[in-house]
């Protein structure tokens, strides 16, 4: 499976010197953790017993496009930042993928509707304060549907993005690198 990863050179570097590596919770900001770690609980070797690993996030489709991500966008890194855009060969038992406009979703802890209509009920719920975080999680496994959610809320199927979390990632999974300097 063809994916794409932006990460900042020292990615690179360090990867290059171990021959692997993986995401770092520490990175991650405070208000972020709940939602990176049910990710990671839900990403293929990231979860054991004894550990938790923090996934590496990676492009599968952008804008509905098998394309690498334009490095001209200015959201990949922090301005004038050097970086580097990971051209990946991973296997598809390694990679779970999810749409990334309903990642969104479940960054923010919100509740992920199919539709307006849920959208709506889901807010009197809130409103009410009837809405539980069991409720509101157990929502987020939409996001692994890759085919779910109304078009009229959602978007053109044809027009999603799909991302990817990995565990980890090799010197073996490289096709291509491409340096570059965050807009």
């Amino acid at each position: 499976m063809r994916c794409w990863t932006i990460q900042a050179t020292a990615f690179l570097l360090a990867m290059q010197k171990r021959g692997e590596a993986s995401g770092a919770f520490h990175r991650v900001a405070r208000e972020d953790q709940r939602a990176y770690r049910w990710m990671a609980e839900q990403t293929p070797g990231c979860h054991t017993a004894a550990i938790l690993r923090c996934p590496i996030w990676v492009w599968h489709k952008h804008e509905g496009r098998r394309k690498p991500p334009d490095l001209r966008s200015a959201w990949h890194l922090p301005r004038g930042e050097r970086g580097v855009r990971i051209e990946l060969e991973l296997s598809s038992d390694r990679v779970r993928l999810s749409q990334f406009e309903m990642w969104t979703w479940v960054l923010s802890g919100d509740y992920i509707p199919l539709s307006d209509a849920e959208d709506v009920r889901i807010e009197r719920l809130r409103i009410a304060g009837k809405l539980t975080s069991q409720l509101v999680e157990n929502s987020w496994s939409r996001v692994f549907d890759l085919a779910c959610g109304a078009e009229d809320f959602w978007g053109k199927l044809s027009k999603r993005s799909v991302q990817g979390t990995v565990c980890s990632i090799n010197r073996a999974d490289i096709v291509n690198v491409k340096y570059f300097v965050a807009r």
